[in-house]
């Protein structure tokens, strides 16, 4: 991942967090390509790659700031971004097992510079 004067900010706060977070799991479907000698055919099998993270899930209530939503309630899922293995950047459409519970990641609601930690919003 990313460093910041010769520092990988991501894997120190992860080395910081080791073992304080749940372990969780995301799948990764990736789909095939189509055989362009054989359009109709439809695309080749899919592959599946399941990768492993520190993180947690939670169920926030709505936040209001004055009459505006700042915060939509529902589930979110954090991930610690140098916890995951084989390390990879997590993204929309990904299935997370977290705490008991599978998830879809639906929207990435915030990231920080150094990739060390990515809140999404998540849909059973």
């Amino acid at each position: 991942m990313s460093e910041l004067f010769g520092i990988d900010i991501a894997a120190e706060i992860a080395e910081a967090f080791d073992g304080e977070l749940q372990t969780g799991s995301f799948t990764r479907i990736t789909k095939g390509a189509r055989d362009p000698n054989n359009l109709s055919a439809g695309k080749t099998t899919s592959s599946t790659v399941v990768h492993t993270f520190e993180g947690y899930i939670e169920d926030v209530d709505a936040v209001y700031k004055g009459d505006s939503l700042v915060r939509d309630a529902g589930l979110q899922v954090a991930i610690l971004g140098a916890s995951v293995s084989p390390r990879v950047v997590p993204k929309i459409g990904d299935t997370v097992t977290i705490d008991g519970q599978t998830v879809k990641l639906t929207k990435l609601l915030e990231r920080d510079p150094a990739s060390a930690l990515y809140l999404f919003a998540a849909e059973v």
